[in-house]
C-alpha cells in the first residue's frame, strides 16, 4: 500500500479479528505464534519498501498486538505464555528498521518508539484491551467472566519478571481498579492482586519507600538527572475510594500503600470467599 492508498476498511479488520477468535479453539499457541511471526515479516518488508503510510503501519501494528494479546488471554498455561514471551523477545531483537534503511521520518520516532525494539503501539493496544476485558466491553468474548483479564495480567507479569518487556505498571492499574474503586470484588480479582504483589510487590514497595525517603529532597520539577529514578515515575490517578480516604497522589506513595493494606484487611475479615486471597496479598506487603 502506497502512502496515497486508503487504509483497509473497518469491515476488513472486523472480519480478520473474527477469524482470529474462531481459530483460538482449533489452533495451538505455537501455530498462532508462527502466524504472528509471518505478520512481523510482512510488516517489516512493507515498511522498508515504503508500502505503508504511517496510518497503515499503525493499523497493522494495532491488529498484530491485539492478536498477540488475544492469544495470551486465551490461556493461563505457563508453557503457552513462554512461547509468547519467546516470540516477543525475538521481535525486539529484529532490530531497528527505518524505511529503505534510510533515516526514519521524525514522526516515526516519537512517543511510540522504533520498529521493532520499542514495540510501537504495543502498550496503547494493551491498555485498551485490558480495560475492555475488565469491564466486559468486548463484542465477542471467547471465555466467560474475568478469566481473560486474569490471563492477561498473568502474561504481563511473566513478561515483566522475564525482563522481556516491562509491564509492571499494570500492577498499579489492577490495585487501583480492584481496591480503589467501588468494585464488586470477586475471587479472580483478588487472585490477580495477590499475583501482582507476589511477583512485583518489591517494585511497588520500593516506589513507596522512594517516595518517603528520596522524593522530598529530589522530587522538585527539575531535579538532577543523576538523582532521578526514572523507573519509579508512575502516574496513575487514585480511584474514588482512595480519594475519599485522603489519597491524593498519582504515584505509589506511603498513603496509597497503606490504603491498599487497609482495603485488603477489610476484605479479609468481611468476605470469607475473598479472605484467603486477601490474607495472602497482605503477606507480601511491608508496613510503612
Amino acid at each position: 500500500m502506497s502512502t496515497k492508498e486508503v487504509a483497509p476498511p473497518e469491515e476488513f479488520w472486523d472480519r480478520t479479528r473474527d477469524h482470529v477468535l474462531d481459530t483460538l479453539a482449533t489452533e495451538p499457541v505455537e501455530d498462532q505464534c508462527s502466524t504472528l511471526y509471518s505478520s512481523i515479516q510482512v510488516i517489516s518488508s512493507q515498511w522498508k519498501e515504503h508500502k505503508y503510510s504511517l496510518l497503515g503501519l499503525k493499523e497493522h501494528l494495532d491488529f498484530l498486538w491485539w492478536h498477540f494479546l488475544t492469544v495470551g488471554m486465551s490461556t493461563s498455561s505457563a508453557l503457552d505464555h513462554q512461547r509468547l514471551i519467546h516470540f516477543l523477545a525475538c521481535v525486539k531483537q529484529t532490530g531497528y528498521l527505518a524505511p529503505n534503511d534510510s533515516a526514519a521520518p521524525p514522526d516515526t520516532e516519537g512517543q511510540q518508539g522504533r520498529l521493532w525494539p520499542d514495540l510501537p503501539y504495543f502498550e496503547p493496544t494493551l491498555s485498551e484491551t485490558w480495560d475492555a476485558v475488565l469491564r466486559g466491553q468486548r463484542d465477542r468474548i471467547p471465555y466467560h467472566g474475568l478469566q481473560e483479564w486474569r490471563n492477561l495480567n498473568l502474561l504481563a507479569a511473566r513478561l515483566s519478571i522475564s525482563h522481556t518487556h516491562d509491564l509492571k505498571l499494570l500492577a498499579v492499574w489492577a490495585m487501583r481498579d480492584v481496591l480503589e474503586e467501588e468494585t464488586a470484588v470477586t475471587a479472580i480479582m483478588m487472585e490477580v492482586v495477590d499475583m501482582w504483589l507476589a511477583t512485583c510487590g518489591y517494585w511497588l514497595e520500593e516506589m513507596a519507600a522512594y517516595s518517603l525517603v528520596v522524593r522530598p529532597y529530589y522530587g522538585q520539577p527539575s531535579p538532577s538527572k543523576g538523582l532521578t529514578h526514572h523507573q519509579k515515575r508512575v502516574s496513575v490517578a487514585p480511584g474514588k475510594l482512595a480519594k475519599e480516604a485522603g489519597v491524593d497522589e498519582n504515584h505509589v506513595g506511603p498513603s496509597r500503600w497503606r490504603f491498599w493494606r487497609s482495603r485488603l484487611q477489610f476484605l479479609a475479615t468481611s468476605n470469607m470467599a475473598l479472605s484467603p486471597w486477601a490474607l495472602s496479598a497482605i503477606s507480601h506487603m511491608a508496613e510503612f
